[in-house]
């Protein structure tokens, strides 16, 4: 996204995220045209999140991301708001209110599997958030990544799902694509699926509604 400087809680300086858009491109070619969009820029907004959230089989955002772990309820992926009555910052309180019914989500964000850890309920984190919005599964990572780390692994993980795999499945693939590529483990070992991940939201058959990777 593009994302404007400052914030609620002050100026925040966050860099371009060139790999990004690549990334953005790349699923969009491996899903098609016919199965899903691609937001780029201004468009890869907060208000055209919320607005195409509903139905979905895949939402997949490319984008920084922050794990507050002293107040999880400040935790954020930053987005373009695309509307004055957005700030841009998608927070836990307003992913919980997305109709995702059962859909994948792809959080290619910094430590967006991270937050902090309540006794006898896990990480609060963004990921955790989006099960709270209805979504089926999500994949996450539990550190930071570098730029073209994240756009590999996202390429070989759609790769696999674009063949029929199920989620499960395609992370394994991606892992061991990222291995023989030489990779190291901080590259793919922090990519994490949470949730059901045997459902396979590009198998044969037209999905029940379009995928919409939405990203930078």
């Amino acid at each position: 996204p593009d994302v404007p400087r400052g914030s609620p809680d002050g100026d925040l300086r966050l860099d371009p995220l060139p790999w990004a858009r690549r990334e953005a491109r790349a699923i969009g070619r491996l899903v098609g045209p016919h199965r899903g969009t691609v937001h780029l820029g201004a468009a890869a907004s907060e208000h055209r999140m919320k607005e195409a959230a509903s139905g979905v089989r895949i939402a997949h955002l490319a984008a920084h991301a922050r794990a507050d772990s002293a107040f999880p309820d400040r935790s954020a992926i930053f987005l373009t708001p695309g509307s004055d009555h957005e700030d841009g910052w998608l927070q836990p309180r307003e992913i919980a209110t997305l109709d995702l019914r059962g859909a994948l989500v792809v959080l290619s964000a910094c430590e967006s599997a991270g937050g902090a850890l309540i006794a006898g309920e896990g990480p609060l984190s963004l990921a955790r958030a989006f099960f709270a919005g209805g979504a089926g599964a999500v994949v996450a990572t539990r550190w930071p990544l570098r730029d073209d780390d994240a756009a590999f692994m996202m390429d070989r993980f759609y790769r696999a799902l674009a063949s029929g795999a199920s989620a499960g499945s395609a992370l394994q693939r991606a892992r061991r694509d990222a291995i023989a590529a030489g990779r190291p483990a901080a590259a793919w070992a922090g990519v994490a699926l949470v949730g059901d991940g045997r459902a396979a939201p590009l198998g044969p058959g037209e999905p029940r509604e379009r995928p919409r990777p939405l990203s930078a």
